[in-house]
């Protein structure tokens, strides 16, 4: 299983059958919404930074797919803060969906034939 860290900026694996734990990736600016590409790389939107990337989980190396996303609420003066994650998910012909939460909008992206 791999879960995103937010405050810590790390994708991390969890083997399922005693909980041992390894990064993945570190280095990246609030990462929430994970999720696993057919082809078995990593999808994550990167609120910090405003984009969507792709891990590959063998070396922890990450391409920007998308870049300029409206993500990643504000949080509000005097205000606690406030958090909506910003989902991510891939269909099995590698579409993949996220989540806006600026703009409450789903956004797609459809891999090139």
């Amino acid at each position: 299983m791999y879960v995103t860290e937010v405050r810590s900026g790390k994708v991390t694996r969890v083997r399922l059958s005693d909980g041992a734990r390894s990064t993945v990736a570190k280095g990246l600016k609030a990462p929430e919404g994970i999720a696993r590409h057919p082809d078995g790389g990593l999808i994550v939107a990167e609120v910090g930074r405003k984009r969507l990337v792709r891990i590959e989980p063998a070396t922890g190396r990450s391409t920007v797919l998308a870049s300029n996303m409206r993500i990643g609420l504000p949080e509000s003066e005097g205000l606690p803060p406030g958090y909506i994650p910003t989902g991510v998910a891939v269909g099995r012909s590698g579409t993949i969906y996220m989540s806006s939460d600026i703009e409450s909008a789903l956004y797609r992206f459809v891999p090139a034939p």
